[in-house]
């Protein structure tokens, strides 16, 4: 078994199928979910900020959004 985790076992990351408003790419920390990238609400973690999974989509194709 690989390293990665199912994704209704993060509890502490919320899961998206779309991208929130005023939400953006983390590329600083990885996703520990296969499938998921990582993404976050452009604040400070210190400040209020929250993190995120956006689930990863084929397109027709072959590439991934």
């Amino acid at each position: 078994m690989s390293g990665f985790i199912k994704a209704d076992t993060s509890p502490h990351l919320e899961r998206f199928d779309n991208m929130p408003k005023g939400w953006r790419y983390d590329a600083t920390f990885g996703s520990p979910v296969f499938g998921y990238a990582t993404i976050c609400n452009a604040k400070n973690m210190l400040n209020g900020g929250r993190k995120g999974l956006l689930r990863c989509q084929k397109l027709e194709g072959g590439g991934v959004l």
